[in-house]
């Protein structure tokens, strides 16, 4: 620790608290004959994880490995395209998991630390700062993600549906897409709108959305 930095302790300290939190997600689809990779994230000691639903959305398996190399089955509890997020869940034994900040409370400026499975690259760690809040982002669906965090964290392909932390360890935001024609522009979709689709996706598998309709 007295070869360190303040810097490089508080990001080395966030990656072994945080990083065995942090699983690598393979999915397949039957139907269109293929699959691809993802990262994601446990919310609970009994299995929940969170990811993006761009990871998982369509397909009929979905594998998990944890950073100690256990493999296990996902179910799919819940997808929600127009946040991009779904939860999963998997049945392993002594899990560590992660708790949401208060996205609200976040200022522009501060420390941001991803982790996640970059082409394939397992638990690779990336920083940064935080460099823009309030952020309006197009999900795949067409409906705006409103509240979505601008970081310059690298993040590539495979990423997405990994964490964004602070130095405590607690996620900030879930990563979520890049504009790969500029570099250092990343984006996470907040942790309070995670936190709250999270507990619909749960309770419901499904978020219940008002809408007008006009003829």
């Amino acid at each position: 620790a007295e070869r360190l930095d303040a810097y490089s302790q508080a990001v080395a300290s966030t990656v072994q608290q945080a990083g065995p939190a942090v699983v690598h997600i393979q999915a397949r689809s039957e139907k269109k004959g293929q699959g691809g990779s993802g990262s994601g994230f446990l919310i609970s000691p009994d299995g929940f994880v969170m990811t993006n639903s761009h990871v998982v959305h369509g397909a009929d398996e979905v594998r998990t490995q944890t950073p100690d190399g256990r493999e296990s089955r996902a179910e799919i509890i819940g997808d929600d395209p127009d946040t991009d997020l779904a939860i999963l869940r998997i049945d392993l034994p002594d899990l560590h998991h992660l708790g949401f900040a208060d996205s609200e409370k976040i200022i522009v400026g501060q420390v941001a630390i991803a982790i996640g499975n970059p082409l394939g690259l397992d638990n690779t760690v990336t920083a940064g700062i935080v460099s823009a809040l309030g952020r309006t982002f197009p999900a795949r669906t067409g409906r705006l993600i409103d509240n979505v965090l601008q970081t310059d964290a690298a993040l590539k392909p495979g990423n997405s549906g990994g964490p964004l932390l602070d130095t405590r360890g607690r996620v900030i935001g879930v990563n979520t897409a890049i504009i790969p024609v500029a570099q250092g522009i990343c984006f996470a979709i907040g942790s309070k709108t995670a936190e709250f689709v999270a507990s619909w996706l749960i309770k419901e598998g499904r978020i219940r959305r008002g809408y007008i309709g006009v003829a």
